[in-house]
């Protein structure tokens, strides 16, 4: 995260897609044609570009990583 957008509140991918009225299947197919995320496996990975963005991984509670 840079200074430019320090402060805004980092959310989950879902709770995102929530608040945009789309279903998170969606988002991740937006995110993914934009080239913000990629699939490696069974996971979901930012790339160069997503983290350009301010994407970021948080620790999850019941999770590794969740991008955020």
């Amino acid at each position: 995260m840079n200074a430019r957008n320090a402060n805004i509140k980092l959310q989950s991918a879902t709770i995102l897609a929530k608040e945009l009225k789309i279903s998170s299947n969606e988002l991740f197919s937006k995110m993914e044609a934009n080239r913000l995320i990629t699939r490696n496996g069974k996971v979901w990975e930012l790339t160069p570009k997503g983290k350009a963005k301010g994407g970021v991984y948080k620790k999850g509670v019941n999770i590794d990583r969740y991008i955020a």
